[in-house]
């Protein structure tokens, strides 16, 4: 569940309808990215006393807590036919002690990894998406996901570029940027394997 509001509405203290508790919340405003004011709420005074903290922020996203492991999930497009996926978890964030959330926004220790459900919920999603734009997708899309409680990997954001990442597959010898400028090219035929297999971690 995902509900967006005005930091009036926390003020006020209007019933959001928000259970169970905890719930995730951060910055939904233009440009806010990189887990600007995200918090963990526990109950309905946190909201309100998060609202107050954040004056500056009008916009907010509250949705439900995915208490599960942090993955993404990156997708090259050509034409419509996805060219590229490379998934990986996220494990630590630079500085994470100094932001409530623990969530700075930037990675400093991750794993590349397969996972077939991650691409699969990440396409299905990116089809969906289509069949309601009528568009055809080109290009790089990276797809946020966590586990919920049960385990299943749930979307929580979509971006339509690069990320830090993109420089720890290259390092992997899975150079996503080369790909994508290879695809802009018309090059389909010189980017590889769809898909790397690394090492299974423990």
């Amino acid at each position: 569940m995902l509900w967006v509001v005005t930091r009036e509405v926390l003020l006020e203290g209007h019933d959001l309808q928000v259970s169970p508790f905890p719930v995730w919340i951060r910055d939904f405003g233009d440009g806010g990215t990189s887990g600007k004011g995200s918090l963990l709420a526990h109950t309905p005074e946190e909201l309100r006393a998060w609202a107050i903290l954040n004056p500056a922020i009008d916009e907010i996203m509250v949705s439900e807590y995915l208490p599960g492991r942090n993955f993404a999930c990156h997708l090259l497009y050509s034409k419509g036919a996805v060219a590229k996926i490379a998934c990986y978890e996220r494990l630590e964030y630079f500085m994470a002690r100094t932001v409530m959330s623990g969530i700075s926004g930037n990675i400093s220790k991750g794993r590349l990894l397969n996972d077939r459900r991650l691409p699969e919920v990440a396409m299905s999603a990116i089809e969906r998406i289509l069949l309601k734009t009528g568009e055809q997708m080109q290009g790089i899309v990276a797809i946020d996901l966590r586990e919920a409680a049960d385990g299943s990997p749930m979307i929580t954001e979509i971006n339509l570029r690069h990320v830090a990442a993109t420089y720890s597959f290259a390092a992997a010898g899975f150079n996503l940027a080369e790909a994508h400028l290879l695809v802009t090219l018309g090059r389909i035929d010189n980017i590889g394997t769809i898909e790397m297999l690394f090492p299974q971690q423990i």
